[in-house]
């Protein structure tokens, strides 16, 4: 008979833990439900923010894709003027050298005319790139 008794206060004490559990997560859930128009404009919001977010990463990624084209573009542009001055510097060069004064560089006319010549080519080099 103790045995049975005890058996009985135990399930009393279960009992009682499991009421006062269930008391506890219906005022939880009450209050949940209160606040549930609430939860439901914060995930509005979240949802629309986040929109926002993906058309800003859209847009700065065209712009970026936009910027590197107009980048690439000015580096083929420099790399031509790069080789056209190269080119030019070395048939100026090889006309010194050989005391020809570089018939089509550079002109041997009492003036001293033939580095300007040269610069004027240079410069047009130069707006012929842009």
């Amino acid at each position: 008979m103790a045995f049975g008794l005890i058996l009985d206060v135990l399930i009393i004490i279960l009992l009682g833990a499991t009421i006062g559990y269930g008391a506890v997560l219906s005022r939880r859930l009450a209050s949940l439900r209160a606040h549930q128009s609430e939860l439901r404009g914060l995930i509005a919001t979240l949802n629309e923010a986040t929109g926002h977010a993906e058309a800003g990463i859209a847009g700065l990624k065209a712009g970026a894709e936009q910027v590197g084209a107009g980048l690439q573009a000015s580096i083929e542009k420099a790399r031509r003027l790069n080789e056209e001055l190269s080119y030019r510097m070395e048939r100026a060069g090889k006309g010194v050298e050989r005391g020809q004064g570089g018939s089509d560089v550079i002109d041997d006319s009492p003036r001293g005319d033939g580095r300007k010549r040269l610069e004027r080519e240079i410069l047009s080099a130069l707006r012929a790139v842009r």
